[in-house]
């Protein structure tokens, strides 16, 4: 939050924020208060402390897919702060809608442009400095970071269908 913040208003930063993810909503200060981790309580204080992290930032919470594919494809850019988890495969979705992604620097997102070669912008998500310097650098070079994204040729190897066969194959050879 804090990186954010200094991208708002210490950068002056342009673009809104929605957050999706299951049960991010409990995070918005507007919420019905409720049972919330002390954790999500220190959140919601600090967004309700200021007024761009109150204001600029929305909660959609859990979506459906077609709620999330509508707001993905209309964002300026997949945000993608996470310390740590098995990565997001919506940084292919994003790429898929001329979306780029924007992610913290861990082993599963690397893997990830690795293998889809998606033209991920990474940042050190653990700095709020870092994190600010990244998202107003992806506000201002927009049209750059949309030049590196895969063609739907390139994204069109990836799907089921194409990779349905080697999936089949790769199972084959473990269970006889």
């Amino acid at each position: 939050m804090r990186g954010i913040r200094r991208y708002f208003e210490r950068l002056d930063g342009k673009l809104d924020i929605v957050v999706t993810g299951v049960e991010t909503d409990k995070f918005d200060p507007k919420a019905e208060p409720g049972e919330v981790s002390p954790y999500v309580d220190r959140i919601r204080q600090q967004l309700a402390k200021s007024k761009s992290l109150s204001t600029r930032i929305s909660w959609a919470g859990n979506v459906e897919q077609d709620e999330f594919a509508s707001i993905l494809s209309h964002a300026q850019f997949l945000f993608h702060p996470t310390l740590l988890d098995a990565g997001t495969l919506a940084t292919v979705e994003a790429a898929g809608f001329g979306v780029p992604t924007l992610s913290n620097d861990y082993p599963p997102m690397r893997y990830y442009e690795q293998r889809f070669k998606l033209g991920i912008s990474f940042f050190d998500g653990t700095d709020e400095r870092t994190i600010a310097l990244a998202l107003k650098d992806a506000e201002t070079r927009l049209p750059e970071l949309k030049r590196r994204l895969p063609g739907s040729a390139d994204l069109a190897q990836f799907s089921l269908d194409n990779l349905a066969p080697s999936l089949w194959k790769l199972v084959r050879q473990h269970v006889q």
